[in-house]
């Protein structure tokens, strides 16, 4: 149905219709080792119970609205190049453990790093710190700056098919926060119930991608 169809049809034909499409939802069995999660306006939903949904931004502690940095766990191309990296420094990712900034990464410099680590006289860290740093900065390994190295690293026990976002030093799976957290669909002031209709009739259009969940952000909606 499009959303010219769904235009013609009167309110209590449209809210007959989500209750129903709501009830399917409910029963309907989940997808085998994958727990999707869709995103419309400024909402990401589940479909488990219907439509329940999460805001796409949280407050920061200066009071502003940031962005959710969602992320899924590492693809097979990211996890069979960091993999080796892991056995041969015997690290994991626990590595920058403490270091981390809001959203999951470090951007300390090298140095500040190396400093942490020296007062904890840590000179194994230290001695793959460098290591790692000089392989990055050589090319030999294949990561553009140590931000993004850490970044990966921080996913690697993550599954991929599953989404996450970070929050208090940890990675937080997105499904379930909505599932605990999460509102009803007709809480949302600024999708229209109609709107909500032809979402339910069309939710693949709007699945959160795995490789790239945060271009859901920046994606043109009706």
């Amino acid at each position: 149905m499009t959303r010219e169809e769904i235009a013609k049809l009167d309110e209590d034909e449209v809210e007959t219709m989500l209750e129903e499409l709501m009830e399917e939802m409910c029963e309907a069995d989940p997808m085998p080792g994958e727990t999707p999660v869709y995103h419309m306006g400024s909402w990401y939903f589940c479909t488990d119970n219907g439509i329940e949904i999460l805001p796409d931004t949280r407050e920061d502690e200066d009071g502003n609205q940031v962005p959710y940095r969602v992320v899924s766990g590492l693809n097979d191309r990211e996890f069979y190049a960091m993999k080796p990296i892991c056995d041969k420094y015997d690290i994991d990712e626990t590595f920058f453990e403490g270091l981390w900034d809001d959203d999951g990464t470090v951007t300390m410099t090298v140095e500040d790093i190396r400093r942490q680590f020296e007062s904890e006289k840590d000179w194994q860290a230290v001695r793959v710190l460098e290591a790692l740093a000089a392989g990055i900065a050589a090319g030999t390994l294949p990561y553009r700056s140590l931000r993004e190295f850490s970044e990966q690293l921080g996913r690697v026990r993550l599954d991929y098919g599953e989404l996450y976002f970070w929050e208090e030093g940890q990675y937080l799976s997105l499904h379930e926060v909505i599932g605990e957290e999460g509102e009803t669909f007709d809480t949302a002031d600024d999708i229209s119930l109609e709107e909500w209709l032809y979402i339910a009739l069309h939710t693949e259009e709007y699945r959160v991608p795995y490789d790239d969940p945060g271009s859901v952000l920046t994606r043109d909606c009706a």
